[in-house]
């Protein structure tokens, strides 16, 4: 309910609200067992349309990450960056969603 909250507080002040999902590797996904993938899918269902980037996964090699499987590389971060603005509508067309982050 708190996320509803700060989407509506967001949204009641003429803003547009978007989620972003974070970045892992696909090693974490997959080691967590689909959970991933459910919260993902939870909080699409719950914010249509407001979601932007795949559901954690940063498909990449090994070098796209530097001390954890949880922070990418500057570069990257920086070409993530770029993927979740054009998804967002902020740096040329909209993406489909679950098309940044890709």
């Amino acid at each position: 309910a708190t996320l509803e909250l700060v989407v509506g507080g967001i949204e009641a002040k003429g803003a547009e609200a978007r989620i972003v999902l974070p970045a892992l590797h696909e090693k974490v996904v997959r080691g967590l067992g689909g959970r991933v993938e459910r919260v993902g899918a939870e909080l699409e269902r719950r914010f249509p349309g407001r979601v932007i980037g795949d559901v954690g996964l940063v498909p990449g090699p090994d070098a796209d990450f530097f001390d954890t499987p949880l922070h990418l590389t500057r570069e990257a971060a920086t070409a993530r960056t770029k993927r979740l603005l054009e998804a967002a509508g902020a740096g040329g067309e909209q993406a489909a969603p679950g098309e940044a982050g890709r």
